[in-house]
């Protein structure tokens, strides 16, 4: 073999699996034939699958090497610090590792061989010119870790002659490993690094945020192809929201929007701002009253108060789709409303979406038992406050000053409210 690169690396280190362990139960003894001293970690995971591996009935021979390798290992964890137990001859250091608190989709954090991977991940980010591999002799383990991102080297020894391929394909790893460090190390010196550019001090524009998160919260409630019922708080993002739905539907002649408001002077309000946000021609929203019917040529949005819904909701929802207009309804409170209102106006138009103010969701609506019917059999999706911060689409909301807080026995009403029905 060639002479190795002259690079300073830190030491190398390996995370040795159960598999490893029970062929090689003296592993703080062995000799792992590498001239730096060389990190051994064990996770406590390992020691418990060993110990689980005891109780095999059916496989004696494995359960008695797994009480062997036990016996070693315990009396080791129990005298180790924190910091590992010294090796022979300041070799390296034999850790007993905790799991890794945070691991990355896709591994599975259940998992004992996607925990050790992702302990091998952990160290090769925080030391990236370190070495680090798993030594195992399960296939999939080794599938897996090289498929990861970053990918963790695997030695695989075999049955055969385990500690002569353990050193020479270790010895093989770091070598070439050293090497190609060396070459970016070479590369980045032959192409210096450009000073940054200063970073803009100008914030970004809170509407136009805004804009882009209830985009995507629509692109998402749009296709679940669900009626939907969203707990969204500040009423400037539920008016950009409305506004948004507003510009995407009408662009067909054949769609019309009622809005259903709490009174007559929300409903002038949210026509105002419909207005300005939406840019529309002066006849496009009707205010209505209480006398006549709204045009169906023309008319892109109706705004009605929620007395009109139970006089006027089925006759001008029959109207609109006799002169085949598509209606989607948008409701401005839905926690406010009757629950025979509220199925009225689900089973009578095309799309549903509704706006409750209660950070809860339908779980505190008025008609909250009849919506849980509703989503026991699938027929509404519901997204409140926990989904959107699970999401990150509330950041955007404390810039215009609406934070939203959360309490303890609240997070538990949230996930035995939604986890069931989201999509």
């Amino acid at each position: 073999m060639p002479k190795r690169p002259q690079l300073h690396q830190p030491h190398p280190a390996v995370v040795v699996d159960t598999n490893i362990l029970m062929a090689l139960p003296a592993i703080h003894k062995f000799k792992w034939g590498v001239e730096q001293p060389i990190t051994i970690y064990i996770l406590d995971a390992v020691v418990d699958e060993l110990r689980g591996l005891t109780r095999d009935k059916e496989n004696t021979a494995r359960a008695e090497a797994a009480r062997h390798t036990l016996s070693v290992l315990d009396a080791l964890q129990k005298r180790a610090p924190p910091d590992g137990i010294p090796l022979l001859n300041a070799t390296g250091r034999l850790i007993f590792a905790k799991v890794p608190q945070d691991i990355p989709p896709p591994l599975d954090p259940t998992s004992v061989d996607h925990q050790q991977i992702a302990l091998a991940q952990a160290h090769l980010k925080a030391s990236p010119e370190g070495f680090c591999a798993i030594v195992t002799n399960d296939q999939e383990m080794a599938n897996i870790a090289i498929s990861a991102s970053p990918a963790v080297p695997v030695i695989r020894p075999g049955t055969g002659a385990i500690g002569k391929a353990i050193r020479r394909q270790l010895a093989t790893q770091i070598y070439w490993w050293q090497l190609f460090h060396c070459e970016e190390a070479a590369a980045k010196q032959s192409h210096p690094v450009k000073p940054a550019r200063p970073v803009s001090k100008t914030r970004p524009d809170p509407q136009a945020r805004l804009r882009r998160v209830v985009c995507s919260l629509y692109g998402r409630v749009r296709s679940s192809r669900h009626r939907a019922i969203l707990s969204v708080a500040p009423l400037e993002a539920r008016l950009a929201l409305t506004a948004h739905v507003v510009r995407t539907l009408t662009r067909r002649k054949s769609r019309v929007i009622f809005l259903f408001v709490e009174g007559r002077s929300e409903a002038e309000y949210w026509a105002g701002e419909l207005h300005r946000q939406c840019r529309l021609q002066s006849d496009a929203v009707l205010v209505f009253g209480e006398r006549g019917l709204p045009r169906v040529r023309g008319t892109k949005v109706v705004v009605y108060c929620y007395s009109q819904i139970e006089s006027r909701f089925n006759q001008h929802a029959a109207r609109f789709a006799k002169a085949g207009r598509r209606i989607t309804t948008v409701v401005d409170g839905c926690d406010l409303l009757d629950p025979v209102w509220i199925a009225m106006l689900l089973f009578g138009c095309d799309q549903f979406i509704g706006f409750t103010r209660h950070p809860l969701g339908h779980a505190q609506a008025v008609g909250g038992r009849m919506l849980a019917t509703f989503f026991e059999q699938r027929t509404v999706a519901t997204y409140t406050f926990a989904d959107a911060e699970e999401d990150g689409w509330l950041r955007p909301f404390d810039v215009l000053r609406h934070p939203v807080t959360f309490q303890e026995d609240e997070f538990q009403t949230y996930r035995e409210v939604n986890d069931r029905f989201i999509t």
